[in-house]
């Protein structure tokens, strides 16, 4: 898999100890990204979040408004869109 998380994070570290020269211990890392476990093994993959809204019945005939979140792993990096290693 690319290094395109690792070296992004760097740069935008960098880039915050740039405009905050005061600063110390400066941490951060990426979101979205998570941990896939296929045949025993765990890898690390980009991921995306799709939040979808809808309207539903109940069961006393009120409508209700729903929020879902849903997950999804990419395949590919969404930086420079190198296919993610299996």
């Amino acid at each position: 898999m690319c290094d395109c998380r690792k070296v992004l994070e760097e740069k935008l570290l960098a880039k915050v100890q740039e405009m905050r020269p005061d600063a110390i211990n400066i941490t951060g890392s990426l979101a979205g990204y998570g941990f896939i476990i296929k045949n025993n093994k765990m890898t690390s993959r980009p991921t995306t979040t799709f939040d979808v809204e809808y309207t539903h019945k109940l069961k006393n005939g009120k409508e209700k408004l729903k929020k879902e979140k849903v997950s999804i792993a990419l395949s590919h990096c969404p930086h420079c869109g190198e296919k993610v290693a299996d």
